[in-house]
This record gives C-alpha cells, structure tokens and sequence, in this order.
C-alpha cells in the first residue's frame, strides 16, 4: 500500500482470520481476510481512553470480546442501535503509541 502512502500497521492471525490494520496519519483501516463467503459486515471502530468504562456502560450489548491482542490492544464490539460499533483502548494511551 505504500503507492497510497499508507503504511502497514500490524498484522497477525486472530481466531482463524487474517487481519491487517493500515495507517495514514491518524487514520487506519482494517481489513479481515474471511474464510466463509457470508455477508460482508461494515462497521464502525473508535479509539477509546479506557475500555473498561464502555464495557460497563453497555455491558447488555456486548456482541463480542473483550479480547487482549498480542500487541496489546484491547477490543469489544458492541450492538448499539441497531449498529455494530468496535472499540479500542491501545496500547499505552499516554506515551504517542497510538
């Protein structure tokens, strides 16, 4: 992707799906490599400070996760008017690793 000044962010294997997140400045993509030829699911993901505050504020429309990644990033997704919405707390918020 450097032909779009993206830059290749990470990528690993996560519960049998390859994923590749992509960044650009403040802004990355991710893209998942699917096994089954099911629909293809959009959705929205956000940086948050602290993931714990959010899994207590929708803890009844948790969908998925939390999940630690191996480089330290933690995940849930969440179902929230009718929306499916994907939260990350990097890292260390606090030293620029973002």
């Amino acid at each position: 992707m450097e032909e779009f000044n993206w830059l290749l962010e990470l990528s690993f294997t996560f519960m049998d799906e390859e994923i590749v997140f992509l960044r650009k400045g403040l802004f990355r993509i991710e893209i998942i490599e699917r096994v089954d030829i099911g629909p293809v699911e959009i959705h929205y993901a956000f940086k948050v400070p602290s993931l714990h505050e959010y899994l207590q504020l929708f803890q009844t429309q948790l969908v998925e996760g939390p999940y630690l990644l191996e480089n330290g990033w933690s995940i849930a997704v969440f179902e929230i008017d009718g929306r499916m919405i994907e939260l990350i707390q990097l890292k260390d918020m606090g030293t620029g690793y973002e």
